[in-house]
């Protein structure tokens, strides 16, 4: 029986072997259910993230760590301001400090 073997040609068009028409774009990832970011999720990942971390996390870090999904799960829950309050013990840099006073400041008004 013949292997098939997922191949694009440079042209990018989808290569056929064995008899299979496959394609680059095709992934099992598709197929993956997402599983949503309840407040719950955020804050366990969270907790596992960053339990070596003396502080806040930036975007950067966070996608350059694989946490894409955390970082857009945190900006869309209350960002960084939220999130925080649940980890006090981190150290916010200079910049997110500002963000979340001057947020602060807004809020007072």
């Amino acid at each position: 029986m013949a292997t098939s073997v997922s191949t694009t040609r440079s042209s990018g068009t989808p290569a056929s072997h064995a008899g299979h028409t496959t394609s680059a774009s095709h992934s099992s990832a598709r197929h993956t259910p997402r599983i949503p970011w309840t407040d719950e999720r955020i804050r366990s990942t969270l907790e596992l993230y960053l339990r070596r971390k003396r502080h806040w996390p930036t975007g950067t870090e966070l996608i350059r760590d694989g946490q894409a999904g955390l970082y857009d799960a945190i900006v869309g829950r209350g960002g960084v301001r939220r999130w925080h309050a649940e980890f006090p013990q981190l150290r916010l840099r200079p910049r997110q400090r500002a963000r979340v006073e001057l947020m602060n400041a807004r809020d007072s008004r």
